[in-house]
């Protein structure tokens, strides 16, 4: 449109607008295919805008019921004898490490870990052998349910490793809990074998 076409537009109070102006879904000179494209977009940026707030809105939940379990798991240990939570915690693996925090949750797989060798080697000290590799470990707490806070867990798993009290590393590379020749004594006086 002219500049002069538009000022006499103007002054005879019409808006001045013109195809140009109009947005692309509504402007006949605009091919149908950018007509289409802009109409997918603004399907897909509300498609997006939906799946968003309902993914915030499932984190929130998420949060909470993985503080409420925390705390039940924290509660329930205090309140079951050893042997009752233990039993509880292997039956429950997937969730055994959730909502934990990393060093809780790696020392909580070494006894572990520590428990059920003492168990299997039903009083042979030659056969309790309760050391995991790092990548054992790692496998243990993320099939526990573990929560890693970022996208490389095995590097968290060893920084927690290098900073963690109650982990004894050993000549050899592995991990173990460091009181896990009193758990092989412990489980031992238990069921009567030493």
């Amino acid at each position: 449109m002219s500049r002069s076409l538009q000022k006499q537009r103007e002054d005879e109070g019409q808006d001045g607008a013109d195809a140009s102006s109009l947005p692309a879904t509504a402007n006949p000179a605009v091919p149908s295919r950018m007509q289409a494209i802009v109409a997918e977009l603004d399907r897909s940026a509300a498609e997006y805008t939906r799946c968003r707030a309902e993914r915030d809105a499932a984190n929130v939940r998420f949060e909470a019921a993985r503080d409420r379990f925390a705390s039940v798991k924290r509660i329930a240990n205090n309140i079951l004898g050893g042997e009752e939570w233990w039993a509880w915690a292997f039956r429950n693996r997937s969730v055994m490490y959730a909502g934990m925090a990393i060093g809780e949750a790696i020392c909580s797989a070494l006894l572990c870990q520590a428990i059920e060798c003492a168990i299997d080697s039903r009083g042979d000290q030659a056969a309790y052998d309760p050391a995991l590799t790092m990548e054992q470990l790692y496998e243990a707490l993320d099939g526990g349910g573990l929560e890693f806070t970022s996208n490389a867990p095995r590097r968290e798993v060893n920084a927690a490793l290098m900073k963690q009290d109650g982990v004894k590393k050993l000549d050899d590379g592995r991990y173990e809990a460091a009181d896990a020749e009193e758990v092989f004594a412990f489980c031992c006086r238990s069921r009567g074998e030493g």
